[in-house]
């Protein structure tokens, strides 16, 4: 089962204790139904029930998900919200990716940490990019973003290991 969410409309103004978004669920290619969160901290919507369900009957049948908190890793089982929250955060990610890597020289350093140079032109990128230009000094081994594919640069953004 391929779920994907399509025209996500997301206010971060608008979020407090949860992501304020609404957007359309497409399943294996076609849509199927709509989810929103008023941003307040409550459950995501998912209509309708019907979809709710066999996302969640779904959401069951993946590995557990691992969260780091207390100084110690929690498994816990993934359910139709935790699933549609984890898609909205990859799309969230990956607009936020995209966003950057048009006007800056983004990079990550062996630590994890994401860094990135201030806002160069059109033109800058283009000269930067074509030479590919180190970022830091080569004992700091900082991966430049830019010059990898998308997916393997959207995977190091997200924290997978270098």
């Amino acid at each position: 089962m391929k779920i994907q969410l399509k025209n996500v409309k997301y206010a971060a103004f608008a979020s407090e204790e949860t992501a304020c978004f609404e957007a359309d669920i497409w399943v294996d290619g076609k849509k199927e139904g709509h989810v929103r969160n008023d941003g307040h901290g409550g459950c995501n919507w998912i209509e309708p029930m019907s979809l709710h369900d066999r996302i969640e009957a779904y959401a069951k049948t993946l590995p557990p998900m691992k969260l780091e908190f207390g100084g110690k890793v929690h498994e816990m089982e993934h359910s139709a919200d935790s699933y549609i929250s984890e898609i909205l955060e990859d799309h969230l990610q990956e607009k936020e990716l995209k966003k950057l890597l048009k006007a800056h020289l983004v990079g990550r350093r062996p630590d994890g940490a994401i860094i990135k140079t201030r806002k160069l032109t059109p033109v800058q990128m283009e000269q930067f990019c074509k030479a590919k230009v180190p970022m830091g000094e080569p004992k700091d081994k900082v991966v430049v973003l830019n010059y990898l594919p998308f997916e393997k640069a959207l995977a190091l953004y997200r924290g997978a290991p270098a």
